[in-house]
């Protein structure tokens, strides 16, 4: 039941993340370094955005947090419905994050989203 329950998790991660947020094609190579950064210190991240990124982050690690309580549990039938419970809340960031499908992210939001995206892999590969 436990991995079961596992593997639909990381099924659940993998299509939250792959949501398509209609990232930028970048010409990074033909600006070097230097100016990508100051290109990014001009861009100014979408305040919805932040909200929505942040809402993401705090999601996973309340699941990351159930996780962890339910692979030491000995009951863990009686967290099934707390897991419903996260499996709705992950609805609703995800819905977040469908409403970005057709705005495309400068670059200081793209930068935002793959700190936030690394920090959410690292916590759900120590699970």
């Amino acid at each position: 039941m436990k991995r079961m329950l596992k593997m639909f998790t990381v099924v659940l991660v993998c299509l939250s993340l792959s949501v398509g947020l209609g990232i930028p094609e970048s010409s990074s190579t033909e600006l070097g370094s230097s100016a990508v950064v100051t290109i990014q210190a001009k861009q100014k991240m979408n305040k919805k955005f932040k909200k929505a990124m942040d809402e993401y982050l705090k999601f996973y690690k309340k699941y990351c947090k159930f996780m962890k309580k339910y692979k030491k549990s000995t009951n863990t039938a009686s967290m099934m419905s707390d897991y419903t419970k996260l499996l709705e809340q992950q609805q609703k960031v995800n819905s977040a994050f469908g409403k970005w499908k057709k705005k495309k992210l400068n670059a200081t939001e793209l930068a935002y989203y793959t700190k936030i995206n690394s920090k959410v892999i690292a916590m759900l590969a120590k699970v």
